[in-house]
C-alpha cells in the first residue's frame, strides 16, 4: 500500500490512497491495510460507493471537502479483484485524468495477480471467514474466474465460495476455440474435492494432448472408474465453441441442461445425456451441437442451484426461479450476472447450501 500511495501521490497529486480488495463471495471489500495485512474496515459490494465502481466497472466521484475522492476498479482482463480510492485537491476531474487512472486500476490488477502465488497475505485479505481444506483446493484448481475477448464474455462462480467441494468449472481459449467443462462430483466436502481433482486434471490432460471434447470425456470416464471402480461418479458438461463460426459442440455427461437466451426469449436446451463420468469406464460418449448467434448469452448451472431449498423448509430454487434470475440480468455483464444469481440463491437458502453449485455465464459476441 506504501508503494500505491507514494504513486498515486507523485503522479496525481493525491491526498491519500487505499486498496479494497473483494472476497471470494464478491459480497465485501475489505482495505488492504499497512504491511499488506488486512484491516477491520470492510464495505458491502451492495449500497457503497467503493461496491458501486466494483459492480458498475466504472470510476465513481465523491466530493469531499478538501476535491474529489475517485473510486477506480481494479480488474484484469475481467476478473474484478477490488478498487481502489485516491482523494485529490481538485474538485473538477478532467476526462485524461480518469483515463489514466483506469489505466492504473488495470496494471495494478496484473500486479496483484503475479503476487498472488508468492505470498499468502493478498489470499487472507480476500477471505471474509474461514475456508475450508475442500474449498481450498477447489479454488487452487480455478482459471482467472472472468474473461474477455472480442468474441466472447465469460465469468463463473463457486457457492457457497467458503465450503465449496465438488463443484468445479474450468476454461481455456486457444486459437480458434474456448473449451468449458462444468463438472460436479457426488459427496460433499474432502471426498468430493479429491474426485474434482482428477476428473479436472484428466480434462485437462487429455485437452492439452490434443484429444477433443468426446475425447475428454471418454479419458475421465476411465480414469475415475481406474480409481474408483464405478462407486464415485462426476457428472459434467463439455463445451467446444468454435470462434469462427459460433458453432457449439457438447458433450453431455449426465448435467443439467444450459440456458440459452436469444432475442426470442429463455430455453432450456435439453441434450440427450450420457452416464457421469466414472461409472462404466468405456462409455461411448456422444457430442451434439447448437449455434450461438450474436447477441446471444448461454448460463450453465449446477445441480446445486436447482435444487436449494429454504432452511425452513420448501420447494426448491427451480427452473422457474432461475428462468426469472436470468431475464432480470439479460442486460448487465457476466460477471456482474453471475453475482447476482449467487447471492439470490444464497438469500433464498438462508444460510449455507445444503449441495454447493456453480454458474458460469457467457456472452457470445462473434466479432473476430
Amino acid at each position: 500500500m506504501e508503494v500505491l500511495s507514494g504513486f498515486l501521490a507523485d503522479a496525481f497529486g493525491s491526498r491519500s490512497g487505499r486498496l479494497f480488495l473483494v472476497d471470494y463471495d464478491l459480497l465485501m471489500l475489505t482495505e488492504l491495510a499497512g504491511g499488506g495485512l488486512p484491516s477491520e474496515n470492510c464495505v458491502p459490494v451492495e449500497g457503497s460507493d467503493a461496491g458501486d465502481a466494483f459492480r458498475s466497472q466504472e470510476i465513481v466521484r465523491v466530493s469531499s471537502r478538501g476535491g474529489t475522492r475517485l473510486f477506480v476498479p481494479v480488474t484484469v482482463r475481467a476478473e474484478q479483484l477490488g478498487v481502489f480510492e485516491v482523494e485529490l485537491p481538485a474538485r473538477s476531474v478532467e476526462t485524461a485524468l480518469l483515463e489514466d487512472l483506469t489505466q492504473v486500476g488495470i496494471c495494478l490488477a496484473y500486479a496483484l495477480k503475479s503476487g498472488l502465488p508468492c505470498s499468502d497475505v493478498l489470499e487472507r485479505a480476500r477471505r471474509h471467514q474461514q475456508m475450508a481444506l475442500a474449498a481450498e483446493m477447489q479454488w487452487a484448481l480455478l482459471p482467472i474466474r472472468a474473461y474477455e475477448s472480442p468474441e466472447f464474455s465469460l465469468a463463473g462462480q463457486l457457492i457457497p465460495a467458503y465450503e465449496v467441494g465438488g463443484d468445479m468449472f474450468d476454461y481455456t481459449i486457444e486459437a480458434e476455440s474456448v473449451l468449458i467443462a462444468v463438472t460436479d462430483a457426488m459427496g460433499h466436502g474432502l471426498r468430493a474435492s479429491l474426485l474434482t481433482t482428477l476428473a479436472v486434471n484428466t480434462i485437462r490432460n487429455a485437452r492439452r494432448s490434443g484429444v477433443d471434447v468426446e475425447g475428454q470425456a471418454v479419458r475421465a470416464d476411465g480414469t475415475l472408474h481406474s480409481q474408483f471402480g464405478g462407486e464415485q461418479f462426476v457428472t459434467g458438461l463439455l463445451l467446444r465453441v468454435d470462434l469462427a463460426s459460433g458453432e457449439v459442440t457438447v458433450v453431455n455427461a449426465g448435467s443439467p441442461p444450459p440456458c440459452l437466451l436469444d432475442g426470442q426469449g429463455m430455453r432450456r436446451l435439453r441434450f440427450e445425456a450420457d452416464f457421469p463420468l466414472g461409472i462404466f469406464g468405456s462409455t461411448p460418449y456422444r457430442t451434439q451441437s447448437f449455434s450461438l448467434g450474436p447477441g446471444d448469452r448461454l448460463v450453465l448451472v449446477s445441480d446445486g442451484i436447482l435444487d436449494a431449498v429454504p432452511r425452513d423448509g420448501g420447494e426448491p430454487y427451480g427452473e422457474r426461479r432461475l428462468e426469472g434470475a436470468l431475464l432480470a440480468t439479460r442486460d448487465v455483464r457476466p460477471q456482474e450476472t453471475v453475482r447476482r444469481i449467487a447471492n439470490g440463491v444464497r438469500s433464498y437458502r438462508g444460510t449455507d447450501l445444503r449441495d454447493d453449485a456453480t454458474i458460469v455465464c457467457l456472452d457470445w459476441r462473434g466479432e473476430s
